[in-house]
Order: structure tokens, then C-alpha cells, then sequence
């Protein structure tokens, strides 16, 4: 439970020290969110709901049902995909003439307008056929159908840049493939009435073979028939068919004379293939008002009037002429008719009639068979006519129970979800980069971490403390803080060193240095030995950082004289003693820095002098401390490595980065490897430390 809360605390730490840099990734990544966005051409859909119903459907039969049953699933998702379909989105384009539409219409790739952008061609748009089959690959590519889970409707979307063609794109292919639906059962029924078209006039021939066979036996035996029979109305009748046959003839002759001269309007013969006195005295005054409008001329009154009446005769005539075809279409129903009921007299004769048995046999047979011919005729006539109404009552399967509505808002982009779903994302990568930069790239957080980097165990967190001095103030003015603490815990780290190891007779001598600058190792060095001063052990400070001599602010004091002045001094010719200062709150005696060294300063540590000066610092003292300056821009530290004991690494909490940590504390154990390193982290959060919540009891605070 424990470790659950400090997991948190580091968590929240983490998020706390990098907060701006979480916050920054957070504002770019919506940013560019929310340009992509607005770059975007918005799209706009719509969507027709359809539904299906797979029952039969048939206006002339009034027992038809239109239950339905689950069983019909699979014929909803068929037409799912018929309304989807090429025939259905090419009826589309045909409709909305999508074929001239900027949306669809062809247009130049990439490679052919950077063609023309640099002038090395002029393309031409497709055509023709070409030029149809990408307008319907980009109908294709914004209609979607898709049916509403388990039911019988369907939806069909589309998509376009206009709110309003989205939902005419919508409704025109729902509206089209419901018409496609009809046209296909149309179809389907013309073709069946096609087919017995075909029937129907070889059923027409089987009546008309099997009433001539009749006939040609009625001819061939009408002598026997009668000689047998005793009866000589039979051949009377036979007498009134042929003649009425011929009547017909002539008659329906006349009838198509008359059609024809109708077609060509020529009423002066039509009268006469009519033999009408009526039509002939219309022809009369047709003829009559002709010859007075071409004596009165076109633009006079009396002509208009003239052709005004010539009008009315000409109507009279089409109509009295029409009505003279219509009685000979009668006159050949009528003839026909009595031509049937004089044969059905015959045929009653002849059955009735006291003939042998072999002609009534070969008689009724082939009686039966006209009688057949007759009902097939009948049953495929009565069957087309059924088709032909049938074609004319199909009903759709589908229909449209909510049209499609212009969006008011486009489906994309989704600009409030996209820049939601950006801040998170710029949250998570926030949160990521915080973590890496924390645990990879960015400073230390936690002991573990350290070690695990550094591969070297952490003696020591030095707390970040206010005091109204400096930090190292708090090792008189606070010795039961938790900065004087963690003091002493690594002057314990440094004891142990000593006694695990070899010691040199003398001081020990140690060296506070870290990998770059601002890390705190000039205050952890004076507080340090402070920490030894007031421990009763006679104490050495050394401001080693020659380049950038610091320990003097520190502790109030401007020296006219300092430590490069010592050393660029032949033999140490200087007073030592007089270049000593001793620190008022530890009685620490420190050589200082006076000014930055205007020579290469790795020149003055490595040289012989002062070596001599760190042995004559050993026989005098019980603890030497010398402040280094960083290893990574200066190597005077790495020459001072080679002449102490233990070498503190200092490592700034949270801040300095872990592969600067990492090549500088590689370097220092290549330079000196018979030195001691102990890692230390400075400026630790107190905040968040989990010392602070643990044991806060055991601390006194400066007030």
C-alpha cells in the first residue's frame, strides 16, 4: 500500500517537473490538429432508409399474402447489394447528369497537372467510355448501403462536399434502385408475354389446320354424308359458309383499302372504297371550298373564314370515315360469327346424323381436335391479356420510409472529437516524452533510477532547503535538519570508503566535482566541510575551480590573492599562510579563489606544485575538500581525480541529464581508477521526498 502511494508521488512528480513540457506537446499536437482540420475540405452524409419487403405481390390476385418470415434474411442482404450496384449507380448518373458535375466529372491526376504545372505536356481528359467508368468509380467510393442489423431496412448513404447533393445523392439511388426493382419484374413479365406471343400464334394456326381439316373432310365427304344421312341441309349450309368466306373476304379487303387510303388522308378514294353518298358529298364540298380559296387568296378574310370551313369538312370526313372502317371491322365480327354457328349446324348435322361409324369416328376426332386448339388458344389468351395488365400493376419490393434531409453539420471532420482525441493524444505523448526524458535522457528522480544508470550505489539525497543564506548555512544554523542530515550520511559513505580500501597516511582527501555546471557541488562542498569543521576534525576547503572560483561569494569574502595566484607562484614562493581564511560558522580554514585564471588552468593542476601542496595539505589536516570545477567542458578534474581519495559525484535532482551523467562519471573512472566515487543527487524536492512524509518527526526545520 506503501509503495502504491510512493509510485503515485513519483508519478505526480514527474508530471509536476515537466508540466511545461507535457503542456507544450498537449498545445502542438491540437494545434496541428486543429489546422489539418480546418485545411480539410469538410464532408457532408446523408442517408435514405429503405424498407424491404420480400413478400409476393400481385394486384390481380386477391389471395395473395404478404407475411413474411425470417427465412427472407438472406434476400435482404441481396438487395443490399443491389442497391449498391453498377446498373443502379449508372441509372444515378444518368439522373443527376453527375457526368458534368465538378464532384465526378474526370479531372487531371497528380502526375498530369504537375505535367502542366511544368509545362511538359498538355493532357487531355478521358472521354467516352473511359471518362464513364471514373465517374462511376467516384460514385462507388462515397455510397455505402448497409442494413439496420437484423431487420428489412436499409440504409443508404452518401457522401459529398454539398449538404444538399448528399442527400439528393441519397435519395436518387434509393429512388433508383426501387425503380430498378419494377423495371426488372417488367421485364421479366414482357418477356413471359413474349413468349406466348409465339404460342398464341401457333395456337391461331392449330385452330385455323385443324378447322381446314374439317373443312377438307366435310368436302371430301359431303355427297356420302348426305347419301347416308338423307339430309340435304348439310350441303346448304356448306353452300352459306363458302359464301359468307368470300363476303368476309371482300370485305376485309375493303377494310384494308380503306386503312391505308385513311393513312394517306386520301378522302376522295376512300369515299368510293366506301361507296357513301354522305362521304361522296363531303368530298363534294372539300373540293368545292378548295377551288373558292384559291380564287379568294390566303390573307383575305373570306379565305381564312374559307379554310376554316374546310377544316370542319376535312374533320367530318375523318370522322365519317373512321366510322365506315369501324362497320366493316363489325360486318367481318358478324361474319365470322354466323361462319361459327353455320359450322357448329354442320357439325350438330353430322353428329346427329345416321352415319357409319368409321366417318363419325374420323368427324369427331377431328372435331375434338379444332375444339382443342380452341381452348389452348383460349387459356394462352386469356394468359397474356393477365400479363399485359400484370405489367402494368408491379409493385416495388422496397420503398422509401424516410427520405434523406440535408446535413447541417458535416460528418467530417469531426472537429470538436479530433481535437479532443489531440489533446489526449498530445497528453499521452506528453506524459510519454515526460517519462523518457525523466528516466533516460533528463535527470534523476529516484534512488533507483541512479543506480541503475550511474551502475554505482547512492550515499545520499541532499534536500533543497530555504535558509536565509545559502544552503550551506544550515549546517550551523540547522544541525538536525534533514540537509545537515543527509551531510552526515555522506560523510558515513565516504568513512566507509576509507576503511574498506587502502587509506594514504595523512587527510583524507576529497573531491566534489560533477558532470556539468549549476549542480550544486560548490555549496555541497562547503557544506560538507562544514559538516567535518563542526565534527571537530581540523578541515582544509579548497576552491579547485580555477576557471570559475565560486566558494568566496559563499562565504562573504573578496581575497586579493588566491589559489592560481599560489600556484603560478615559482616553488610555492607565496605566504600559504597568509592566502588562508577561516569560515566564521565552522572555524573551516579555505583557499579561496580570487579571480578567474586568464591561463590554461589544467597547466596549474597537473603541474608538481600542487601535488606538493595536497601532501603538505594531507600532514596538516584531517580532512581536505577541494571544490572541482564540472567534468564535461573543463579536464581540471580529472587531473585533481588522480591525487585524492574520494571523489563525490554530484548529480542535480531531475535536472541533469542522464547521458552527460553517465560519459562524465566513465570518464573520472578512467582518469583516476583507484579513486572512490560516491554518487550524490543535490537540490532534492523535499515536497515530494518520501523521507519528508516517513520521518518528518525526526527533523528540526530552520524557522
Amino acid at each position: 500500500m506503501d509503495e502504491t502511494a510512493i509510485d503515485l508521488r513519483a508519478v505526480l512528480g514527474v508530471v509536476r517537473r515537466q508540466r511545461w513540457l507535457i503542456l507544450l506537446i498537449i498545445v502542438l499536437v491540437t494545434a496541428l490538429a486543429g489546422a489539418a482540420t480546418f485545411a480539410i475540405t469538410p464532408v457532408y452524409t446523408a442517408a435514405s432508409l429503405v424498407l424491404v419487403d420480400p413478400s409476393r405481390k400481385n394486384l390481380l390476385d386477391p389471395e395473395t399474402t404478404y407475411s413474411t418470415s425470417m427465412s427472407d434474411s438472406a434476400r435482404v442482404d441481396s438487395e443490399v447489394e443491389l442497391a449498391k450496384s453498377d446498373t443502379v449507380l449508372l441509372r444515378v448518373i444518368d439522373d443527376l447528369k453527375l457526368a458534368s458535375n465538378s464532384e465526378f466529372s474526370p479531372r487531371l491526376g497528380l502526375r498530369e497537372r504537375a505535367m502542366v504545372f511544368l509545362k511538359l505536356g498538355s493532357p487531355i481528359l478521358p472521354t467516352g467510355q473511359q471518362a464513364l467508368d471514373e465517374v462511376l468509380g467516384s460514385l462507388r467510393s462515397v455510397i455505402n448501403a448497409q442494413r439496420r442489423g437484423l431487420t428489412f431496412l436499409i440504409a443508404v448513404q452518401a457522401r459529398s462536399n454539398s449538404p444538399g447533393r448528399a442527400a439528393d445523392l441519397a435519395n436518387a439511388v434509393a429512388r433508383n434502385y426501387i425503380q430498378e426493382q419494377v423495371d426488372a419484374k417488367i421485364s421479366s413479365v414482357m418477356a413471359a408475354q413474349t413468349a406466348l406471343e409465339t404460342r398464341l400464334s401457333q395456337a391461331a394456326a392449330n385452330i385455323s389446320a385443324a378447322d381446314d381439316a374439317v373443312d377438307s373432310f366435310m368436302s371430301d365427304n359431303i355427297a356420302r354424308i348426305e347419301a347416308e344421312s338423307g339430309d340435304s341441309t348439310i350441303g346448304t349450309l356448306r353452300d352459306q359458309i363458302q359464301q359468307l368466306e368470300a363476303e368476309r373476304l371482300r370485305t376485309q379487303d375493303t377494310a384494308d383499302i380503306v386503312t391505308a387510303q385513311l393513312a394517306q388522308r386520301d378522302w376522295s378514294n376512300v369515299s368510293q372504297s366506301l361507296a357513301s353518298e354522305a362521304l361522296e358529298d363531303l368530298q363534294r364540298q372539300r373540293n368545292e371550298l378548295e377551288a373558292r380559296i384559291a380564287e379568294a387568296g390566303d390573307t383575305s378574310t373570306e379565305g381564312f373564314d374559307l379554310r376554316s370551313q374546310l377544316a370542319q369538312v376535312e374533320q367530318n370526313l375523318a370522322q365519317g370515315s373512321q366510322q365506315g372502317l369501324q362497320d366493316l371491322q363489325e360486318t367481318i365480327r358478324q361474319t365470322d360469327a354466323q361462319t361459327e354457328k353455320l359450322r357448329e349446324q354442320i357439325r350438330s348435322a353430322v353428329v346427329t346424323a345416321n352415319l357409319p361409324s368409321e366417318l363419325l369416328t374420323q368427324f369427331y376426332g377431328l372435331q375434338q381436335r379444332s375444339q382443342v386448339a380452341r381452348d389452348q388458344y383460349q387459356q394462352l389468351l386469356v394468359r397474356s391479356q393477365d400479363l399485359a395488365v400484370q405489367a402494368s400493376l408491379q409493385l416495388p419490393d422496397s420503398r422509401i420510409v424516410s427520405p434523406a434531409i440535408a446535413p447541417s453539420t458535416p460528418s467530417f471532420p469531426n472537429t470538436r472529437s479530433i481535437l479532443l482525441m489531440a489533446a489526449l493524444a498530445g497528453l499521452g505523448i506528453g506524459l510519454g516524452l515526460a517519462f523518457l526524458y525523466e528516466n533516460f535522457i533528463g535527470g534523476f528522480t529516484s534512488e533507483q533510477q541512479a543506480e541503475n544508470v550511474l551502475r554505482l550505489p547512492i550515499s545520499a539525497f541532499v534536500p533543497r532547503q530555504k535558509s536565509k543564506g545559502t544552503p550551506a548555512d544550515l549546517i550551523g544554523e540547522a544541525p538536525l535538519s534533514a540537509y545537515s542530515e543527509s551531510l552526515r550520511r555522506i560523510r558515513v559513505a565516504i568513512d566507509q570508503v576509507r576503511r574498506s580500501g587502502e587509506a594514504r597516511k595523512g587527510a583524507t582527501v576529497i573531491m566534489v566535482t560533477s558532470s556539468v555546471p549549476e549542480e550544486g557541488k560548490t555549496t555541497l562542498a562547503l557544506s560538507l566541510a562544514r559538516s567535518y569543521a563542526l565534527a571537530r576534525k581540523s578541515t582544509l576547503l579548497i576552491d579547485g575551480d580555477l576557471r570559475k572560483p565560486n566558494i568566496h561569494r559563499l562565504v562573504d569574502r573578496q581575497p586579493d590573492k588566491g589559489l592560481a595566484e599560489l600556484l603560478s607562484a615559482p616553488k610555492l614562493e607565496l605566504d600559504q599562510s597568509s592566502l588562508l581564511h577561516r569560515d566564521t560558522l565552522s572555524d573551516t580554514l579555505m583557499l579561496l579563489g580570487a579571480r578567474r585564471s586568464g591561463i590554461p588552468t589544467d597547466q596549474l593542476v597537473s603541474d608538481e606544485g600542487f601535488g606538493r601542496l595536497i601532501e603538505a595539505a594531507r600532514q596538516a589536516f584531517d580532512i581536505v575538500v577541494i571544490d572541482t570545477p564540472p567534468l564535461v567542458p573543463v579536464v581540471d578534474g580529472l587531473h585533481i581525480a588522480r591525487m585524492v581519495d574520494v571523489a563525490i559525484f554530484a548529480v542535480r535532482w531531475g535536472s541533469t541529464p542522464q547521458q552527460e551523467a553517465k560519459r562524465a562519471l566513465r570518464t573520472l573512472q578512467i582518469a583516476a581508477p583507484a579513486t572512490r566515487v560516491i554518487p550524490v543527487v543535490t537540490q532534492q524536492d523535499m515536497s515530494k521526498a518520501a523521507t519528508q512524509y516517513r520521518y518528518g518527526s525526526y527533523y528540526v526545520d530552520p524557522v
